[in-house]
């Protein structure tokens, strides 16, 4: 983040423009008291953003990581189990932002059933929507977090949404690490 201070420090500045689309770690109100403005980078990653988090998915689910040490050290198709696939799983993504829609986008393309919940329900989009993250949680095989940071969703992935999500989900967050309770992830994965 970017601090009073360190504003201070800079006489001269004159605008602040993040590399990601949220602007949450800028003391905005001091900013714009200094007279300077803020921007972001929305729109401008959203499809690496999303191609992104295919790849982390598809690396979780089909082991990539591990099956690629394990061939290099010597281990043979036929001592390797069969991992499982993507394809015709179901997604749920938090957060229906242009990033939301556009790893649905990818997420059909492997014939995955996709339901999102976000702080509103979109009409114009025909994926089934969510009330609650949990309701979600409980639906999807995979949850895909593409929600933006700040207080408002402040470990929203929480022991109540692991808990009903159950040991077999699988988690990406693309979002600000904020959105999830540490401490409450790192006790699921034990």
């Amino acid at each position: 983040g970017l601090l009073p201070a360190e504003i201070d420090a800079m006489p001269k500045l004159e605008i602040v423009c993040t590399l990601g689309v949220g602007y949450e770690n800028v003391p905005l109100a001091y900013a714009k008291a200094r007279g300077i403005r803020v921007c972001n980078a929305a729109g401008t990653n959203d499809d690496c953003v999303a191609d992104h988090a295919m790849g982390i998915l598809l690396a979780a689910i089909r082991r990539i990581p591990y099956l690629n040490s394990g061939v290099r050290a010597g281990l043979w198709r036929d001592d390797i189990p069969r991992p499982p696939q993507v394809s015709f799983k179901k997604m749920g993504i938090v957060g229906m932002g242009a990033i939301g829609k556009k790893i649905a986008k990818r997420a059909s393309g492997f014939e995955m059933h996709i339901a999102y919940f976000s702080r509103s329900r979109h009409d114009e989009i025909t994926y089934p929507y969510f009330d609650s993250i949990i309701k979600l949680a409980l639906w999807c095989d995979f949850l895909v977090i593409a929600a933006p940071g700040g207080k408002e969703n402040q470990h929203i992935v929480n022991t109540p949404v692991l808990n009903a999500w159950g040991s077999q989900g699988v988690l990406v967050n693309i979002s600000r690490g904020s959105v999830g309770d540490t401490e409450a992830v790192e006790y699921a994965l034990s």
